[in-house]
């Protein structure tokens, strides 16, 4: 490719002009961007993101699917966002560009298509994927159907021979345990609106309670975290929880230890000790003393 002179700009206007048909070459301030006839690059002629093409007075634009770093991403969506609405866009291997032209065999770009189609529909007669999932690979496939029908009206190939249509694909099974899982979901999250609007009109008190009962509480409001025996476990308000045995063993320890830091203690998970004259720390978790000791008289 022989050096020709570009015109700068930066690097949004440069899209704009080469998506709307500028004859000049163009760059941006630092070159990251630039245009060379009808085909815009990142970097360098090695990453071409897009070709403008007309054809019949009528404008097509290839786009380069492949990716190659989070800047050149931020180029391809300066393109993109370029391309004038209701033009034709596609997606299609940079290989492949040279073979999108009047009068082309068509041979590579069908098996392209058809390969591609072949894939989405794959994934659209996958019973284990998702509703959405299989909806939007039936589109897919649909859409890049349309896409080899309007190149192939368009560039007139000499292949005549089509693609196959696309076969109908019944999701309505599939629709219907969506909706019935996302009718579970939503009166779960009824369930529990319902729960918070009831606890948020609790006073504190009434929280407390409840808390002690073994109830959830969905948000620990309490200035001081709570200690409760559920089962086997001791658990707190900011929902640390250990073994009950292990709790034990810490409470009969507790009246021998003096006041200050004590690492070497471990309960449960948790380790480090902090007691002070009216507090008391295991790990990150900070209690009262009278809380602790409420929690001993219960074991």
């Amino acid at each position: 490719m022989s050096k020709r002179q570009r015109t700068v700009y930066p690097t949004r206007e440069l899209c704009h002009l080469w998506a709307h048909g500028s004859s000049i070459d163009l760059r941006n301030s630092g070159g990251s961007v630039f245009t060379y006839g009808n085909t815009i690059y990142s970097y360098g002629t090695h990453f071409p993101m897009s070709r403008r093409l007309i054809v019949d007075s009528q404008v097509v634009f290839l786009i380069n699917p492949d990716s190659y770093s989070n800047t050149t991403s931020g180029h391809q969506s300066h393109v993109r966002q370029a391309i004038p609405n209701g033009t034709l866009s596609i997606n299609i291997d940079v290989g492949l560009w040279d073979q999108v032209k009047k009068g082309s065999s068509g041979k590579g770009l069908r098996e392209y298509f058809r390969l591609r189609i072949k894939s989405a529909l794959s994934d659209a007669h996958n019973t284990r994927m998702g509703y959405w999932r299989r909806a939007d690979a039936l589109s897919r496939a649909n859409r890049l159907h349309g896409e080899y029908k309007h190149l192939h009206s368009i560039f007139r190939f000499r292949t005549r021979k089509p693609l196959d249509q696309i076969p109908i694909v019944d999701l309505t099974e599939s629709k219907q345990k969506y909706d019935e899982r996302e009718a579970i979901k939503a009166e779960k999250n009824k369930a529990q609106s319902e729960e918070w609007a009831r606890q948020n009109a609790l006073t504190l008190q009434e929280k407390e309670q409840e808390f002690r009962d073994g109830k959830q509480i969905g948000y620990a409001p309490f200035p001081n975290p709570l200690l409760r025996i559920k089962g086997d476990h001791v658990e707190t308000t900011m929902g640390a929880r250990v073994k009950i045995e292990d709790a034990r063993r810490f409470l009969k320890l507790l009246p021998t230890l003096s006041t200050g830091h004590h690492v070497d203690i471990q309960i449960g998970p948790y380790r480090g000790v902090n007691l002070g004259e009216k507090t008391l720390s295991i790990g990150c978790h900070h209690f009262t003393l009278s809380e602790v000791l409420r929690l001993k008289k219960a074991i």
